[in-house]
């Protein structure tokens, strides 16, 4: 076929075919068998790249977005499976294929992206910690997706791999069996290809069983895997399958047996041309005639098999062979022969046998990152669960405030109702009171199911305990100060208008009294009222952003004149709210301490933007403290953090971020806050300007 004309087909597809099923009837799937076939390999790319290149150029839209993805995909795909020496290609793009879905919020590819990094990465520089990584971070984006869209198998599978090559067989065979389940409802490859996916799971279950010196069943899953492999009529896979299960045989010492799979995966290596496959045969089937006593065909097919491994560098093939032709040459008495065939083979196996020690030290020392790793979240578990159980406590305290602010309330309606219960407006106010304090109970009750609700799923997601605690807290302080200022405030208002509408005339001197302290503790509570729902949800947060709140708190905060508060906000950019509502909430819990505790005359609050980061700096002159951990990782005496340091600590790595504390008896104390400047941190110029 014509390879422009297949391009110019491909194309044509993609100018009119909808995205979504289109992908995959453009980009084929890849035949194993012709996997050595130059041309073959090379119309793919080719394929590949023009289908890339004209996604590229097409103008966004979901459809399209898709097919740049599925495009970067397919050639990450082929560079991976053609036998090329190019094989960073294939790492290149996964890596783009990973960014690329960053970019698109495309969870799916991103996924795919991670497994063909892991792939690359386990498979050529045996980086298995990485890996491992990548593998729990493609699970982690497969949560509660579709079994039949999402390759929760190929994870699985990964992991198997990761684990047989660490030794770990009872995990190795756990991961093999569930991707073994889970395949089948996975729709995205072609039956055959399908049937070959379960053919390699097969054949790697053999492998642990075999390692586990469990034979019979080992033996089992290799011939399950060849019966597959014959069923799809994929030749490639025949051999394979074939040369595997003669290994197994000769290591049994089922030597017979062996050469007669041996020869039928030569056949197959034969008709495809591949002559890497052959010579790989070929070394195996020169032990097997010596060992089956047949030296002439020994000593052809080993000697063919070393040449072909030395040319192409294949020590593998070179270890075997050598062996072989050592043994076959001694039995014929050809003695000089056998030293230079011997002479190779200690040469190969000392080289393997470094080659060999080097991997066992990596795999060590795998093991014992993956334990250290495991300790380590062990460890987190425990401190997030003791953190659960100090919010809970404060959750209770706050449920008990709650309590008896209400009762307070209760109370003083109460006695406002038996003063004033023969005047009509009164009585329909109380008629009102009482309405809103029932809508207050159900809204009441309602939190506190809602927080039960959410303790449950803290209890049962504790990698997201901090974000969902710090947004609930967020939530909270909102509702609370609109529930000050419109409900209890404006309950207040109206007791005071009440109030106003008396004659103090008509009162005795006592009543006078009473009446006058009313209005002086309903005046106090009003703006004890407002002083605080401002605190929790100041307006010109929300309206004007975060420089003009801390202009404003600055401004306040200099009244009193016991420090002098600074503020720099030459370099702060206009943030996401959720952000600005946290820098807010740091600075004016530090704020607080520093008027409480630090002694000082001087406080400063300044801002620095770098290229990639923000830095928001708080300090003061006064009389310093111990100086705290903030991450609580490095070595050292660690200290125990207040509430308020707990929870600004809590809101700086919701926002992804570091903070340092230094601090000197008698030199100060200064907050340093290391913040991510991403996409979604800052708010862009075209939001700002809106």
């Amino acid at each position: 076929m014509n390879v422009r004309w297949l391009i110019g087909l491909m194309i044509g597809w993609i100018a009119i075919v909808p995205t979504g099923m289109a992908q995959r009837a453009i980009l084929p799937d890849f035949n194993y068998d012709r996997r050595n076939e130059r041309a073959y390999v090379d119309s793919l790319l080719v394929v590949g790249h023009a289908t890339l290149n004209q996604a590229r150029k097409n103008r966004r839209s979901p459809a399209n977005d898709t097919l740049h993805l599925e495009a970067i995909r397919f050639l990450t795909r082929v560079f991976k499976q053609a036998r090329t020496a190019n094989r960073d290609s294939s790492y290149y793009y996964a890596r783009q294929l990973s960014e690329q879905a960053r970019h698109y919020s495309n969870n799916l590819y991103q996924v795919f992206g991670l497994i063909q990094e892991e792939y690359y990465l386990r498979m050529v520089r045996n980086d298995f910690l990485t890996a491992l990584s990548l593998n729990q971070k493609a699970s982690a984006l497969s949560v509660k997706q579709r079994p039949d869209i999402y390759p929760f198998w190929q994870i699985h599978m990964n992991m198997g791999d990761i684990y047989l090559l660490m030794k770990e067989y009872t995990s190795a065979l756990t991961n093999y069996q569930l991707a073994l389940t889970l395949l089948p409802a996975y729709r995205l490859p072609a039956y055959r290809n399908k049937r070959l996916l379960v053919a390699q799971l097969t054949t790697q279950i053999g492998e642990v069983y075999n390692a586990q010196g469990r034979y019979n069943e080992a033996r089992k899953q290799f011939e399950a895997s060849r019966r597959i492999a014959v069923e799809t009529k994929s030749q490639a896979n025949i051999a394979y399958a074939n040369e595997r299960l003669g290994d197994f045989l000769l290591n049994q010492k089922q030597y017979p047996q062996a050469v007669t799979v041996y020869e039928e995966a030569l056949n197959v290596w034969n008709t495809l041309g591949d002559e890497g496959g052959k010579a790989s045969v070929w070394a195996r089937l020169s032990e097997g005639y010596f060992l089956t006593n047949h030296l002439p065909e020994a000593i052809e097919l080993g000697e063919q098999a070393l040449v072909i491994g030395q040319k192409r560098g294949n020590a593998r093939i070179v270890q075997i062979a050598s062996s072989a032709l050592y043994r076959a040459y001694k039995a014929k008495g050809q003695t000089g022969r056998a030293l230079t065939m011997h002479e190779v083979f200690v040469a190969v196996r000392d080289s393997l046998s470094d080659r060999k020690q080097v991997e066992e030290m990596t795999v060590l020392q795998q093991q014992f990152e993956t334990k250290a790793l495991r300790t380590e979240a062990e460890r987190s578990r425990i401190e997030q669960r003791t953190r659960i159980a100090a919010l809970n406590r404060d959750m209770d305290r706050q449920n008990l405030l709650r309590a008896e602010l209400i009762g307070g309330l209760l109370i003083l309606l109460v006695f406002v109702g038996i003063l004033y219960r023969r005047n009509g407006l009164i009585r329909q106010q109380r008629g009102q009171i009482e309405q809103l304090n029932l809508g207050l109970e159900d809204k009441v009750r309602q939190r506190t199911t809602e927080l039960e609700g959410a303790n449950e799923q803290l209890r049962a997601k504790n990698q997201e305990i901090e974000e969902a605690l710090l947004k609930g807290q967020t939530q909270e302080r909102k509702r609370v100060a609109a529930d000050l200022h419109d409900n209890l405030g404006g309950l207040i208002s109206a007791i005071r208008m009440s109030l106003s509408a008396l004659n103090p005339g008509s009162l005795n001197k006592r009543e006078q009294q009473v009446y006058q302290n009313l209005l002086h503790m309903t005046k106090e509570a009003y703006a004890e009222v407002r002083h605080l729902s401002h605190n929790l949800q100041p307006d010109e947060l929300e309206k004007q952003g975060l420089g003009y709140a801390l202009n404003r708190l600055c401004e306040n905060l200099n009244q009193g004149k016991s420090i002098a508060f600074q503020l720099e906000l030459d370099e702060l950019p206009r943030l996401d709210k959720g952000v600005e509502f946290h820098l807010y909430s740091i600075c004016l819990e530090l704020c607080n301490n520093i008027l409480k505790h630090s002694g000082g005359t001087k406080a400063t609050i300044q801002f620095r933007r770098f290229e990639r980061e923000l830095n928001m700096i708080v300090k003061d002159n006064g009389r310093g403290m111990e100086t705290i951990q903030a991450a609580d990782a490095l070595p050292g005496p660690k200290t125990t953090l207040g509430m308020g340091l707990r929870n600004i600590q809590a809101r700086t790595e919701a926002m992804q971020g570091r903070l340092e504390v230094y601090s000197e008896p008698g030199e100060g104390t200064t907050f340093f806050f290391i913040l991510p400047l991403t996409a979604t941190f800052a708010v862009t110029s075209q939001e700002t300007t809106q």
